[in-house]
């Protein structure tokens, strides 16, 4: 689904994944790179699996960034 985020640098339209089942807000390493968001270590990194258990190939997350959604 598209929608616009907004940065300090302007606005930018992405795309999102809808009812992901995620609990939280999560973006795209790439597109953080891409976009130049500033970005912090996590003390507890976060392990990602897929649905069927797996271990997601893209590894764990271990930065984290402050975005306000809505």
């Amino acid at each position: 689904m598209p929608f616009n985020l907004y940065t300090f640098k302007g606005k930018v339209e992405e795309r999102a994944l809808v009812d992901s089942g995620a609990m939280a807000n999560f973006i795209d390493y790439k597109t953080v790179a891409r976009l130049r968001l500033g970005t912090q270590k996590l003390d507890n990194i976060r392990m990602v699996k897929n649905i069927d258990g797996t271990l997601n190939r893209s590894g764990s997350i271990t930065h984290c960034c402050d975005l306000l959604v809505s």
